[in-house]
């Protein structure tokens, strides 16, 4: 996996926003010195369940098999901030714009994963949780070891999902778009 993060700002903003902010209609080479920008890259991450023994003191056993849930991705963030939106005076100048894009996400679910998950998150909410409740469910062993049971499996795909927002200080908009979603759920009631 990747993450690569670049934030960038003008060094002389306030210079640079009192002057280009009272040209009626500025160009974007100079509006682009007028904002901070800030870009994100995720590669190849993905997400996982693993299990750890609560005795060996959190430390990760290469036995232990990881079933992935969310399997590897890649996308991109940018963000432009106007910088000191008092000088601007036209009420149509975006203050923020901000786009996410993601080629491809698949999210692949077995019943047991997905109560699971569902139990780890309602722990989250506990105010003092306790690892024997999970260590006691049924739900570790379907998770975590090789049975001849088959279980209900829940994926998902999406592919080329972009999403923009654009903030001014009349208004709010946002787009989007998505070329593909998959969802398949196939639903098994007998045992081999």
């Amino acid at each position: 996996s990747r993450f690569d993060m670049q934030a960038t700002s003008p060094m002389y903003a306030r210079k640079m926003v009192r002057t280009v902010s009272k040209i009626p209609s500025p160009s974007d080479n100079l509006l682009m010195h007028c904002h901070s920008q800030l870009h994100i890259e995720i590669s190849n991450a993905q997400a996982g369940l693993k299990r750890i023994d609560p005795g060996a003191h959190l430390k990760l056993s290469h036995h232990a098999p990881i079933r992935n849930v969310v399997h590897p991705w890649s996308g991109t963030y940018d963000r432009k901030t106007l910088l000191l939106p008092v000088y601007w005076k036209n009420p149509l100048q975006p203050h923020r714009y901000g786009t996410c894009y993601i080629s491809e996400m698949q999210f692949n679910f077995r019943k047991p994963q997905l109560l699971l998950l569902a139990h780890i998150g309602m722990t989250w909410q506990d105010k003092q949780p306790t690892n024997y409740k999970l260590l006691s469910l049924s739900l570790m062993d379907d998770v975590f070891t090789k049975s001849k049971t088959k279980h209900s499996v829940l994926q998902l795909i999406a592919s080329n999902l972009e999403v923009s927002v654009c903030d001014t200080e009349a208004a709010m908009a946002a787009t989007g778009s998505l070329t593909t979603l998959y969802i398949l759920m196939n639903h098994t009631t007998r045992q081999e």
